[in-house]
């Protein structure tokens, strides 16, 4: 996959970036400066989309996904996560841009599957019913 650095002042960044970029030429891939500054977003290439992954001075990655092609559905444009930079372009190889940040909210986030489990055993039976039990998931399987 072609990956490209980009500063704030380019415009293929979002206006709606909130926090200025580094303007030492010398950032690397994941390297965040010492004054907090954040760094540059790093492109991945992906088909219909633009992603941008930008190291945050907590370690973790802001993952924006931008839809170029119109076809394309894109379930969440924008999350953070603890992933590293290998690990979100194999997501984003296996699933694609419209569900890269999905993938990773269904892993780290707990209100994600939570919530919808919540929902969906709450349709048949009242919060009384699961006090004091567990629930074994199966899962899917894949």
């Amino acid at each position: 996959m072609r990956e490209q650095q980009r500063t704030a002042s380019d415009s293929s960044v979002s206006p709606s970036t909130d926090t200025k970029s580094s303007t030492d030429d010398s950032t690397t891939e994941g390297f965040v400066p010492a004054d907090g500054a954040q760094a540059r977003p790093i492109e991945l290439e992906a088909p219909g989309a633009r992603v941008l992954v930008t190291p945050l001075p907590s370690g973790r990655n802001r993952v924006r996904v931008q839809r170029l092609d119109e076809t394309i559905v894109i379930k969440f444009s924008a999350c953070e996560t603890a992933y590293d930079l290998d690990l979100i372009r194999l997501i984003l190889e296996k699933k694609g841009p419209g569900h890269l940040c999905d993938e990773i909210a269904r892993d780290e986030s707990p209100q994600y599957t939570g919530a919808a489990l919540k929902w969906a055993l709450l349709a048949y039976l009242d919060d009384e019913a699961f006090a004091h039990t567990r629930i074994l998931d199966f899962g899917c399987g894949s």
